[in-house]
C-alpha cells in the first residue's frame, strides 16, 4: 500500500514539468481543518496493563496547488491529541502494585504530510475531492501517574494517509466542506525503563474545512 501511494505522489510531482499551455491556468487552495480523531485501534497492552483510546481532537492547515481543474499536489500540517485510560482491574479497584504503571497517557502529535490531490466538479458550486500521500509524525506522550511526576517520551513515525470529501463554493473564492481521512502510523514506545514495540497511532479523522481559492 505504501509503495502504491508513493508511486502516485511521484507521478503527480513529475507533472510540474508540464507547461501551463498544456494544463491550462493553475490555481491554489489554502484551507483550515477542524474536527475529531478516532484511533484505529480501540485499546493496547503495555506490560500487561490495558489502556483504552479515547476520541481525540485535530486541527490542520493545508495548501493545494492544482495544475488544472482536476490534478494537483497537497501539503498539510496538522496537530492531533488524544488520551488513553488505564482499564485494568487492579488499577480500578486500587490493588497494590510494585511495578511501573500509569493512570493514562496523553498523546500529542504534529503531522507533516505531502501527496497527490484530485478534485471533480459535480455541479458549478460543488466538488468531490480526494488526497493520498505520505506523512511523518512527531509524537510526544506524557504518562499520567498519581503521586509521581509526569514523564514524557518523544519519537518520530512515518506512514501514509488517504482521504476524501466534498467542497462547497459559498462564493467564487470561499469554500466550506468536510473530509474523512484515514492515516496509518506506528511507533515504539519507551515506557519508563521498558520499550513497547509497534504502538498503533493511526486512525480516522472527521473534519470540517474552510478555505480560499485564488
Amino acid at each position: 500500500m505504501k509503495r502504491i501511494i508513493l508511486a502516485v505522489v511521484i507521478i503527480c510531482l513529475l507533472f510540474t514539468s508540464v507547461s501551463y499551455a498544456q494544463w491550462g491556468q493553475p490555481d491554489y487552495y489554502l484551507g483550515l481543518e477542524l474536527g475529531f480523531f478516532v484511533p484505529s485501534k480501540n485499546d493496547y497492552t503495555v506490560l500487561g496493563e490495558k489502556y483504552k483510546y479515547k476520541t481525540g481532537r485535530e486541527f490542520g492547515l493545508k495548501y493545494t496547488y492544482y495544475y488544472n481543474e482536476n490534478i494537483g499536489v497537497i501539503g498539510r500540517l496538522s496537530s492531533i491529541s488524544w488520551d488513553t485510560k488505564n482499564t485494568d482491574w487492579w488499577y480500578q479497584v486500587g490493588n497494590n502494585y510494585d511495578g511501573p504503571y500509569a493512570s493514562g497517557f496523553t498523546w500529542s502529535t504534529i503531522s507533516l504530510a505531502v501527496g497527490a490531490a484530485y478534485r471533480y466538479q459535480v455541479y458549478d458550486d460543488l466538488d468531490l475531492i480526494a488526497h493520498a500521500g505520505l506523512s511523518s509524525q512527531f509524537n510526544s506522550v506524557k504518562y499520567q501517574e498519581e503521586g509521581i511526576p509526569d514523564e514524557t517520551s518523544k519519537g518520530t513515525s512515518f506512514g501514509y494517509f488517504i482521504d476524501g470529501g466534498i467542497r462547497f463554493y459559498v462564493s467564487e473564492d470561499f469554500t466550506i466542506g468536510w473530509i474523512y481521512r484515514y492515516t496509518a502510523h506506528s511507533q515504539d514506545l519507551k515506557y519508563y525503563s521498558h520499550k513497547v514495540r509497534n504502538i498503533q497511532l493511526g486512525g480516522l479523522s472527521v473534519l470540517l474545512e474552510a478555505g480560499m481559492v485564488f
